[in-house]
């Protein structure tokens, strides 16, 4: 899955979180761009924890092989790019 699509899945799951007529709100309701941005912060978070997660793996591995760090370095990359991507969402 390209981080695009990614960033695109993540921020339409935490939608269904933000969506005040989903959740049966009736005394406010948010506009879709306010759904967005929150559904945007959600995904963010998620991301940054997995980011946070990888730091400490690929921290923490000295003595692993040379291509497990650049695999995982590689899985740091794509979720920086599905970070940016998210931020590009409208």
């Amino acid at each position: 899955m390209t981080a695009k699509e990614k960033a695109k899945l993540l921020v339409d799951k935490f939608r269904n979180y933000v969506d005040s007529e989903i959740d049966g709100e009736q005394q406010f309701e948010y506009s879709k761009e306010q759904e967005t941005n929150l559904s945007k912060k959600c995904a963010l978070i998620v991301v940054s924890e997995i980011e946070d997660a990888l730091k400490i793996t690929i921290g923490h591995l000295t003595i692993k092989p040379l291509l497990e760090r650049q695999e995982l370095q590689m899985d740091f990359e794509y979720w920086e790019n599905v970070k940016t991507e998210i931020k590009a969402i409208l």
